[in-house]
C-alpha cells in the first residue's frame, strides 16, 4: 500500500481537502485483489464481483466514503464499503493529525461529529474519573477520540434519562448497549473500568451478538462498524 505522502496531499488543508482521490483509486484493484485471494473463503467468494478496473466509480465512492466520514450507509453494498474503508481507515488516521475540521458538540438537532474528519462515532467509552466515569466517543473512520456528555443520545441530542436505556450481557461484562427510546438508535460503550484491557474497536467487533439483540429490540445502530454490523 503507498505511503501516507503519496495519498495523503502535503500541507495543513482541512480533513476533507488531504486525499488524493486519484492517488487513493490506484490502489483499489491491490485492495480488491486481496480479498479476492486471501480473504475468509465467504468473502472470496463475494468480492469476485468487485470490478477493479472501475476506476471511475472507484474514485467517486473513495471522495463520498472520505467526505462522509465513512457513515452512508446505502450508497454502496456492505462489501464494497468494507473494501472502501480497509483501504481510507489509515489514511483517515494519518489525516486526522491536522487541523480540527469542527468543533466536537453534542446539542440537538446534529448528530455528534468527529472535531477531525467529521464522520460518526462507532462506539463509547467509559473510563475512570474521579468517583464515576468519564464517556468518549471513537470516530468510525479516523479513530479519533474525543469527549462526550454521559448521559446525551450521540444520534439526536436527547438528554432526558427516562428515554435513554442501557443494556448488558453477561458474556460481555465490558459492553453496553446505550439506546435512546426516542430515536431508536443505539450504540455500544465499552467500559475499561471493568476490562481496563478491552480496545473498544475490537470489542465492539468481537460482540456481534449484542448488535443482534439490539436489532431484534427495533434499534438502529448510529454507524455501522468495518464488518458493515
Amino acid at each position: 500500500m503507498g505511503t501516507s505522502t503519496e495519498v495523503l496531499r502535503a500541507g495543513e488543508a482541512p480533513f476533507a481537502d488531504r486525499l488524493d482521490p486519484v492517488a487513493a483509486t490506484g490502489l483499489m484493484p491491490m485492495v480488491i485483489h486481496w480479498l479476492q485471494r486471501d480473504a475468509p473463503a465467504n468473502i472470496r467468494a463475494i468480492a469476485t464481483t468487485l470490478d477493479p478496473a472501475r476506476a471511475s466509480h472507484w474514485q467517486t465512492a473513495l471522495e463520498r466514503c472520505w467526505r462522509d466520514g465513512g457513515a452512508a450507509r446505502d450508497p454502496v453494498d456492505a462489501l464494497e464499503a468494507f473494501a472502501l474503508e480497509l483501504l481510507l481507515q489509515p489514511y483517515a488516521e494519518a489525516a486526522a493529525l491536522g487541523p480540527p475540521q469542527s468543533s466536537a458538540r453534542l446539542e440537538p438537532p446534529q448528530p455528534a461529529r468527529c472535531p477531525r474528519c467529521g464522520g460518526l462515532p462507532i462506539v463509547a467509552t467509559l473510563r475512570e474519573r474521579g468517583h464515576g466515569a468519564a464517556r468518549a466517543l471513537v470516530c468510525g473512520l479516523c479513530l479519533t477520540e474525543w469527549a462526550a456528555h454521559r448521559l446525551v443520545c450521540p444520534a439526536c441530542g436527547e438528554h432526558n434519562a427516562d428515554a435513554l436505556a442501557g443494556y448488558k450481557a453477561e458474556e460481555f461484562p465490558a459492553v453496553r448497549i446505550d439506546a435512546c427510546n426516542t430515536c431508536k438508535v443505539y450504540m455500544k460503550a465499552i467500559d475499561l473500568t471493568v476490562d481496563g484491557l478491552a480496545i473498544p474497536i475490537v470489542d465492539d467487533l468481537a460482540s456481534v451478538p449484542a448488535d443482534l439483540w439490539a436489532a431484534e429490540q427495533g434499534y438502529d445502530k448510529l454507524r455501522p462498524n468495518l464488518l458493515r454490523l
